[in-house]
């Protein structure tokens, strides 16, 4: 399989649920979908067409709904914890957009250890860390609390070493991994 681009936020390794990540390493964990816009396809082609950043065209078979997780095979095990709106039933397939990130615990702690719950974890070789360099926004919200958010220019990204989650953008960092299935 071609290179992924997969992406973490910093709370997930915070939380202690991965160490750092670091280029010329090899980890463990599954993959998490994050719908942008998905309906029923025709298609039969599993896929993921890379976009920007961890966005992603995808087409794959609908490989298991319950109501707390949904899995999907797009040349490669993907879940979503909770439902997903628009998805066809099982065997059938779906298409559409999707970011893809690293499980951050509900696969690993969760799903995965119910009785038929598919094997989702692989092996990764990550052959590069991108930490995001996209400037912050703050804004108030509807309380006129302080928020902040990403600008909506192009993301923008540097590559390093490793992830460093307590200190990179203050701890709120957000990283790509371009990871190459071992």
């Amino acid at each position: 399989m071609k290179t992924l681009n997969v992406g973490i936020a910093s709370w997930i390794i915070q939380d202690g649920n991965y160490p750092d990540f670091e280029a010329g390493k090899e980890y463990r964990f599954a993959l998490e979908m994050f719908p942008i816009a998905m309906g029923a396809s025709r298609n039969r082609t599993r896929y993921l067409e890379p976009r920007e950043g961890c966005d992603y065209a995808f087409c794959g078979q609908v490989v298991l709904i319950w109501p707390e997780v949904v899995v999907l095979d797009a040349g490669i095990l993907i879940y979503r914890d909770g439902g997903v709106e628009g998805l066809p039933p099982v065997g059938e397939y779906a298409a559409g957009e999707l970011y893809l990130g690293v499980d951050p615990f509900f696969w690993s702690e969760t799903h995965s250890k119910r009785w038929g719950a598919p094997n989702l974890f692989y092996d990764w070789l990550i052959e590069e860390v991108l930490l995001e360099t996209t400037p912050w926004i703050e804004s108030l919200d509807d309380q006129g609390r302080k928020v902040r958010r990403r600008d909506e220019v192009p993301q923008t990204f540097t590559a390093v070493g490793r992830t460093n989650a307590f200190e990179d953008d203050d701890g709120n960092a957000h990283y790509i991994l371009r990871c190459a299935r071992v």
